[in-house]
């Protein structure tokens, strides 16, 4: 089974992620560095790209190879509403007739003692640094770190709307830090990005995603999955849409069976959209959902993957009737064969039907004459007989 999921992932991955790449690396030696540094590595289209300090993010010395500095003792809240000026500086100029979309911001931070800053949090702006919005939501907490630094938490760029598509502007982030207690003195306060390492250089500060030469059709704003019942729930909501043609949902279980099971048409709205998707057929356990974006061209973007967890239920039965069909939903414990039977008030037999049902949620659907009134659904299978009356 994890054999499978590796696969399933590995084959995402090698879909969406081979479009996007390490936009802007720092990864040298930053000691001794008081003033702005620029990106070791910068991809085309992206002009400019440093990294810098705010005025209380105070220069310091004497911590090999990293981009060093010591902050304010006893500052409890750093942000731009208070403002503070301890923050390190993340400036990147794209060119025009580019567009950037980024999609991951990873970092290496080094604390000098237990008695530095202890929490941190990420912000963004695109009009000159006039307004800030945070990246996420809470701050991240942090501690003494090993003497080369620690890796921190990935920071998720890509259901940030404002981060897509943006060409021929500036983007400011800034990384503020506070905490550092009241009597922390010298190399104590010490907050810096990296290290590099000694002998070897390592990437201490990272943004990925993509630049492109038009627009992307689809700002995707978020995508979530949520157990309702004997189904899964699917919203998704986009910023902004141009040149959308429709949503393909792929849905992969535990066992790695992967199957489409939706194709949404796209508003193709300006504006941007909101979406949903009820999944019947969801069997018990995890389930995985990839959202999957094409353009009028054919083109497609795989947006995003997430899972929900489907809790086992007992056997159940339901049949929703609408302009000459009727979907039924039913729920197994254990998979096997079954025959589906209506029948109208009549006792006449309208549709004999045979299927195969999975352990969990199964969904299927089948013409019916467009007739009003009542109708008797059964469902035969190795655990019984389940029966219910509907109206067409």
């Amino acid at each position: 089974m994890k054999k499978s999921l590796l696969l399933f992932f590995g084959l995402f991955l090698s879909l969406s992620l081979s479009a996007q790449t390490d936009l802007m690396v720092w990864s040298d030696d930053y000691n001794g560095l008081n003033g702005s540094v620029p990106a070791t590595t910068v991809a085309a289209g992206i002009n400019i790209a440093t990294l810098g300090r705010g005025a209380t993010m105070a220069y310091a010395g004497g911590s090999t190879r990293t981009y060093n500095s010591s902050v304010p003792a006893g500052e409890t809240a750093a942000s731009p509403t208070n403002g503070s000026n301890t923050y390190y500086d993340v400036t990147l100029s794209v060119a025009a007739g580019k567009y950037l979309n980024l999609s991951k911001l990873k970092a290496r931070i080094r604390t000098g003692s237990a008695k530095s800053a202890n929490a941190y949090k990420w912000y963004y702006s695109l009009n000159s640094g006039n307004s800030w919005a945070e990246v996420a939501t809470g701050a991240t907490l942090i501690g003494l770190t090993a003497a080369e630094g620690d890796d921190q938490p990935e920071v998720d760029l890509s259901a940030v709307a404002a981060l897509k598509n943006i060409t021929g502007q500036t983007v400011y982030f800034r990384l503020y830090a506070w905490g550092a207690a009241s009597d922390a003195i010298g190399a104590e306060k010490y907050f810096g990005i990296g290290k590099s390492g000694n002998g070897f250089v390592r990437s201490v500060l990272t943004f990925t995603g993509w630049v492109t030469d038009s627009v992307l059709p689809v700002k995707l704003l978020s995508f979530t999955a949520k157990p309702e019942g004997r189904a899964v729930k699917l919203n998704w909501a986009t910023a902004a849409e141009q040149d959308n043609d429709r949503f393909e949902i792929i849905r992969t279980d535990e066992n790695g069976h992967s199957l489409t099971i939706a194709n949404v048409k796209g508003t193709n709205n300006a504006a941007g959209s909101n979406y949903s998707f009820n999944d019947y057929s969801a069997s018990a356990g995890v389930n995985y959902y990839l959202l999957r974006q094409y353009d009028k061209n054919g083109n497609f973007e795989d947006l995003k993957i997430i899972a929900a967890n489907l809790s086992p239920v007992a056997d159940n039965l339901t049949a929703h009737s609408k302009e000459g069909s009727v979907t039924i939903a039913a729920t197994a414990l254990t998979a096997g064969k079954a025959t589906i039977t209506v029948t109208n008030a009549s006792g006449q037999q309208i549709l004999t039907k045979q299927v195969w049902q999975q352990s969990g949620q199964n969904q299927f659907t089948f013409g019916l004459p467009n007739v009003k009134g009542v109708y008797v659904l059964s469902l035969q299978s190795a655990s019984g007989v389940k029966r219910l009356k509907f109206y067409n």
